[in-house]
């Protein structure tokens, strides 16, 4: 997939401490999701996890995106909760989820004061 590549080439030119480092990620992760999702490829989405821990891993936990990078892992881990050899991934997408909720209704509590 073209996408990919230039995902990739993407990230290349935003290194690790790039403002824009996690967000790279995230994208390339996403678009390794997707053709998860028209080829079925273990290995795509396994690398789109992995890319969604590191997105997150190098995410400020103030930045207001953060949601989304954990939103994004919890899916990733969703589809491949669908394998059969792959159910413990269920535990941690439900954390997940909790956790981007706790964040997203801190953010609230915070502007509505």
């Amino acid at each position: 997939m073209r996408a990919i590549s230039l995902h990739c080439e993407a990230l290349t030119l935003c290194p690790l401490g790039d403002p824009f480092h996690d967000y790279t990620l995230n994208n390339l992760a996403l678009a390794l999701q997707t053709r998860y999702d028209k080829l079925d490829n273990i290995e795509d989405i396994n690398e789109a996890i992995s890319l969604h821990r590191e997105s997150i891993r190098s995410t400020r936990l103030d930045d207001l995106e953060c949601h989304k990078n954990l939103h994004n892992l919890s899916l990733g881990l969703c589809s491949c909760f669908a394998q059969p050899q792959k159910n413990e991934d269920a535990g941690e997408a439900i954390r997940l989820c909790h956790r981007k909720l706790c964040l997203h209704c801190t953010r609230i509590d915070t502007l509505a004061t």
